[in-house]
């Protein structure tokens, strides 16, 4: 390619200023080229690009500053330097004819000055491949088990970090097949199940890990707001699935890690991290093809609506006090994030929580008016669906086995009053709350959503208070 960009400006810049028959200037041209383009490299790393960028610098004054010869005189000097293979000396030649013209100069430095940075962005490229080349890939498996489902994801990134934090990339996901590992016996059908969507997820996984490096591969599990809930409601169930996972996964052919639940405050973390790593804020490729940081560097917000929690991430300028004030570098720069899980008001446990303030709104279990439902829907639904959980306080004489007919009336005013309910605005002892007593510094700005699944990015969207 290196050789192309050299012949190519040259050529151009030959016709250009030139009147001489293509025949001659193409012989001129390759002459050039050969001369400076065809010579090989005396390191591994030094390419054509390079020599050729060289070339077309050392030509730049002998253009700015002499005439381009006659077609005669080209034909002459060609016919002289037959013998001779130094293009330097064809240029000295060149140098003692009369000056170029205006245009001609202008053009001629265009060209070069284009030739030049073509060949220098080639060569970065290169040097980029060279170093993956270098270092090799490094992969990456991580496990977000959730409280719908598990996935898992693959990652790649060179081997070289960029300021102590890698560029990584998404190679694939798999989605794990049965039940959420918080709803798990280990003794059960479902287990079984359940362990065998993993195995056919690891399987895949390891189909796009070179076999030389999966032993080197690190493997981590994430265990989110479902199996807080769990962990919560039964110790010793929790215990025995977060042990049964250990076990299973360190049998796999990777460097396993952990299989750990984390906190709210580092769903959120990562969740925030996730958003503007996609968004480009951290990092950006220059035409160099070297990665930068942004222009001005700003950050988005996060919100993610999972099935039991709802995660807030956002970066302050100041440092708080507590544990939802968090602290990260990446690529070389410190960044204060605001993050806060709500447990229990994720889009599965808010229902849970709503359906709670129907039935007790109602007189007659068997036939309940839901205002939220659309008008003619009607279903029924077990006691232990909506009470079976910590979200929600079991009522007096709960009967996990009860049955609740409910029927849709599609009343929005009533069910936006009732879903309100479900928080509290008004406890505060900070200076300001979101909601439930949480305090949370003031909130402005873009912020990415998330929701079941579904991001939608609005420029509008300010979070208020209420």
């Amino acid at each position: 390619m290196g050789s192309e960009v050299c012949a190519l400006n040259t050529l151009l810049l030959l016709l250009f200023c030139s009147t001489s028959p293509p025949v001659v200037l193409a012989n001129t041209t390759r002459i050039l080229a050969v001369e400076f383009c065809s010579r090989p490299p005396h390191h591994t790393q030094l390419s054509c690009s390079l020599a050729c960028s060289l070339f077309l610098a050392q030509l730049l004054p002998h253009f700015l500053l002499y005439s381009v010869i006659s077609s005669s005189e080209l034909s002459h000097s060609l016919s002289e330097h037959s013998q001779h293979s130094s293009a330097n000396q064809l240029c000295t030649e060149m140098a003692s004819k009369k000056k170029m013209g205006y245009k001609c100069r202008i053009a001629g430095v265009m060209l070069l000055l284009i030739g030049s940075i073509a060949a220098l962005v080639v060569v970065s490229v290169i040097q980029d491949k060279l170093k993956v080349q270098e270092y090799g890939l490094e992969y990456g498996i991580v496990i977000d088990s959730g409280s719908s489902r598990s996935n898992v994801y693959l990652y790649e990134w060179p081997g070289e970090k960029e300021n102590e934090t890698g560029v990584v990339t998404e190679k694939m996901n798999c989605k794990v097949k049965g039940v959420p590992i918080s709803e798990l016996k280990v003794v059960s059908e479902e287990y079984k199940t359940t362990l065998n969507g993993f195995q056919d997820c690891m399987d895949e996984i390891r189909k796009h890990i070179p076999e030389e490096k999966q032993k080197t591969t690190p493997l981590f599990l994430g265990a989110t707001a479902g199996m807080r809930l769990l962990d919560a409601e039964d110790k010793k169930r929790s215990n025995e699935v977060m042990t049964s996972l250990r076990d299973y996964l360190s049998g796999q052919n990777f460097h396993f890690h952990n299989a750990s639940i984390i906190t709210g405050q580092e769903e959120g973390l990562y969740g925030w991290i996730t958003v503007n790593y996609l968004m480009g804020n951290f990092l950006e490729r220059n035409m160099w093809n070297t990665y930068i940081r942004p222009n001005g560097a700003e950050t988005v917000g996060s919100m993610d609506l999972g099935g039991a929690s709802t995660q807030i991430a956002f970066q302050v300028q100041e440092e708080g006090q507590g544990p939802d004030y968090m602290l990260v570098k990446l690529y070389g720069y410190p960044y204060t994030v605001y993050t806060h899980s709500f447990l229990c008001y994720g889009k599965n446990e808010a229902d849970k929580r709503v359906l709670d303030k129907v039935i007790k709104g109602s007189s007659d279990p068997a036939y309940i008016v839901n205002p939220c439902y659309p008008k003619g829907f009607n279903t029924t639904i077990k006691a232990s669906a909506i009470y079976d959980t910590e979200c929600t306080i079991k009522p007096k004489n709960y009967n996990p086995d009860q049955e609740f007919y409910m029927v849709g009336s599609s009343d929005s005013k009533k069910c936006g009053e009732l879903v309100k309910s479900i928080f509290d605005f008004k406890k505060c002892s900070s200076k300001q709350c979101s909601f439930n007593g949480v305090e949370q510094p003031p909130v402005t700005g873009e912020f990415m959503v998330t929701v079941a699944d579904i991001t939608v990015q609005s420029k509008e969207l300010l979070i208020q208070n209420h």
